[in-house]
């Protein structure tokens, strides 16, 4: 069986230009989300590319591609990606709504319609000018992850040499005003695991992590090995996690089973929510997890969705090479039943191994663990 090791990552929105850039403001603690204010209410905090980021975007691709096409091209070019590469990679999409916003009573029964998730690949076939090899996911908000999982399965077998793992999502008011509905959203920028949180916070961009059988150190600092991962169903409810987290539990433990070691930090989903950070805290408290060094980074990005498990990836592997654990922005003071050894500051730590989690509706976990090599 192949090893599979991560090469490079990119993270394509309005905050910063390049891995190295959006690293420094996370481990200053920076946020990109603002406040979204409509007539009459309170609409909560977001992160929105400018149109002078989509118009620089057209400019270097041309017109004729999706807002979700452009940020998918510039995420795979931003890591290295070529059409020629022999032998061919393969292409891993991840979305939960992709270009949902040009959904109209028109094109809602078109097989060609440019809302729909497959044409975000038809239209990268189109720019390369080839017949490339790619899987679209949709798993709700463990995409991003489970595209990683999936992209290192198929490197494991021996199928490819390199994968990249590209996630995507817009801020779109389909998106919004679905969350809005819940009652979901954050009147402020949102609070993971903090006494005071009441939701989420909304962003969009792109991510890529590419993957590859043979070891490279990580953006040039550190060979780090992706090991093992494991995902899960808790059948709990269409849009709220098990209460008692017993999927991310078994996620978790089956990934402990197979790995052979315990993390020695975690890079949490953290919501937000009322539900999904105490499910969490819940199960790492099961799985004797709850003292490892821990942090979230949904206080600067907002949630990505399909993109998050793969932006939060490349942060956490940039937090392995700087043996650093990143602050969890927005939180305070523990809001959870179990506390987590979390901090709204950095600190410098040594650790050698990293599990990365994600939940999302429909009951899905994702659990991927890291090891540095070398």
């Amino acid at each position: 069986m192949e090893g599979v090791f991560c090469h490079r990552g990119s993270i394509i929105n309005g905050f910063a230009d390049g891995l190295q850039h959006h690293w420094q403001n996370c481990l200053e603690g920076k946020s990109m989300l603002s406040p979204v204010v409509s007539p009459g209410e309170e609409n909560g905090y977001t992160h929105s590319l400018t149109e002078g980021k989509w118009n620089s975007l057209r400019e270097k691709y041309g017109p004729a591609y999706t807002k979700c096409a452009l940020l998918c091209l510039e995420a795979l070019l931003d890591t290295g990606f070529k059409a020629d590469e022999h032998p061919p990679s393969l292409i891993i999409i991840a979305s939960t709504k992709g270009d949902i916003d040009l959904l109209s009573v028109e094109n809602a029964q078109s097989r060609e319609a440019p809302f729909l998730l497959s044409n975000i690949g038809k239209q990268l076939r189109t720019y390369f000018q080839r017949q490339l090899d790619i899987i679209t996911l949709s798993n709700a908000c463990i995409s991003g992850n489970q595209a990683i999982l999936l992209g290192a399965d198929y490197i494991k077998t021996g199928r490819y040499k390199h994968v990249y793992a590209v996630g995507v999502d817009l801020m779109s008011d389909f998106t919004f005003y679905g969350f809005k509905s819940f009652k979901a959203i954050s009147s402020t920028p949102c609070k993971p695991f903090d006494i005071q949180r009441t939701g989420i916070s909304l962003g969009e961009g792109a991510a890529c992590l590419r993957l590859g059988s043979e070891p490279q150190p990580f953006e040039g600092l550190q060979s780090i090995a992706f090991t093992t991962g494991a995902v899960t169903n808790d059948a709990n409810h269409i849009s709220g996690p098990s209460r008692d987290g017993e999927g991310l539990v078994r996620a978790i433990i089956k990934c402990l089973e197979l790995a052979d070691y315990t993390p020695e930090a975690i890079s949490l989903h953290g919501t937000g929510t009322i539900f999904n950070d105490e499910m969490e805290s819940i199960a790492m408290s099961r799985t004797g997890l709850d003292k490892v060094p821990a942090f979230g980074l949904k206080g600067i990005y907002g949630h990505t969705l399909g993109a998050a498990g793969i932006l939060e990836t490349n942060l956490s592997l940039m937090a392995m090479c700087a043996d650093a654990i990143p602050g969890t922005v927005g939180y305070e003071t523990s809001g959870t039943s179990i506390p987590l050894n979390l901090s709204g500051e950095k600190f410098d730590i040594h650790y050698n191994t990293l599990m990365k989690t994600t939940s999302g509706f429909g009951g899905g976990n994702c659990v991927l663990f890291f090891k540095k090599i070398g």
